[in-house]
């Protein structure tokens, strides 16, 4: 992903967070997942190399979005793929070139492990009027 806006993981799930998550996914819940990268993966191929180091490993991936936040003025949802080991624990084993060390992961209810069913879209933005601060941004944005 591109970071130009500074996009990073929340520090916590807000009542915004969790109402964007809903507009996604009315039946799953955002969860903080550990980034632990595995050597055979990737940056960017998480939704072909996360599932090809499952099936290797042992465990499932896991589609959803990861949850990236500017602070006060933007959430968006990037499509992603999580690994769960066979233990039943989650860990994002893509690597993230911004040092990201935990991110918050939705898992999708919609979607399972074959590539037939992935988003025709890999990102999801939240409706500006819920974000605080958004419209006063914006009116500076128009004197710029």
């Amino acid at each position: 992903m591109e970071n130009s806006l500074n996009q990073t993981t929340p520090q916590k799930i807000t009542k915004e967070i969790l109402a964007f998550c809903k507009d996604i996914d009315p039946k799953s819940n955002p969860i903080f997942v550990d980034v632990h990268p595995a050597r055979e993966v990737r940056f960017n191929y998480c939704l072909t190399d996360v599932p090809e180091y499952a099936w290797q490993h042992g465990g499932e991936a896991i589609f959803g979005w990861i949850i990236w936040e500017v602070p006060g003025l933007l959430l968006e949802a990037e499509f992603h793929t999580c690994y769960k080991d066979e233990d039943g624990k989650l860990i994002n084993i893509t690597p993230k070139p911004d040092g990201e060390r935990q991110i918050l992961f939705l898992p999708d209810s919609h979607r399972v492990s074959n590539v037939g069913n992935l988003p025709i879209s890999n990102r999801a933005e939240y409706p500006a009027l819920h974000v605080a601060g958004l419209s006063k941004c914006l009116k500076c944005f128009d004197r710029i």
